[in-house]
């Protein structure tokens, strides 16, 4: 990809997206993901949130007044629930290191599991920060933006959320080439 060819807002992405966004807090990153796994709800899209600094009670919190007149779909956090929430690690290093062939088998076995399960699709919200500058090299990570983009269909949509604190412009320009969807924050709406 050599550039960015939408700008849209979260309420404006489709299955088969692979969208980007920066954000600088957690007011940021929330105010995008809870519109956009509130959508997958309504449109019977099972749900993943990947955190990584983000702890589990912050997500929980932040989404509890969202479903506080509803079927709040963490009540029951299983696999079969409407969303999961999983560690950054838990996919993008398992076994102690970055290895795409398996962060793409994972990916897909979500993917599988949302279809047996009765659900459209699969919508993911990944929180992309420290773990990935730490542990994972820039080029590495940078190439696997590129090849997903080969292995969404139109029953995948995923947000790839960077943490704007943890990567330098040069790296976010690469970012951008990579995505062919970029995420307005400011016109996102909850």
């Amino acid at each position: 990809m050599n550039e960015v060819q939408q700008n849209l807002t979260i309420q404006e992405c489709n299955l088969h997206d692979h969208t980007y966004m920066t954000y600088t807090n957690q007011n940021e990153f929330f105010h995008c993901a809870i519109p956009f796994l509130n959508e997958g709800i309504k449109k019977n899209e099972k749900c993943l949130i990947v955190i990584d600094l983000i702890k589990r009670e912050d997500v929980l919190r932040n989404f509890k007044f969202l479903f506080r007149d509803g079927i709040n779909p963490f009540e029951e956090m299983g696999h079969s629930k409407r969303i999961q929430i999983e560690q950054f690690k838990d996919i993008y290093l398992v076994g102690g290191s970055f290895n795409p062939t398996k962060t793409l088998e994972i990916y897909l076995a979500f993917l599988n599991n949302a279809i047996l399960e009765a659900y459209k699709g699969l919508r993911v919200f990944a929180e992309i920060s420290s773990s990935t500058k730490k542990y994972i090299p820039a080029e590495d990570f940078l190439n696997w933006e590129e090849e997903a983009n080969n292995h969404f269909d139109n029953k995948f949509l995923a947000v790839c959320a960077y943490d704007s604190n943890y990567f330098d412009s040069s790296f976010l320009t690469s970012v951008n080439k990579r995505h062919p969807i970029k995420i307005n924050v400011l016109k996102t709406r909850l």
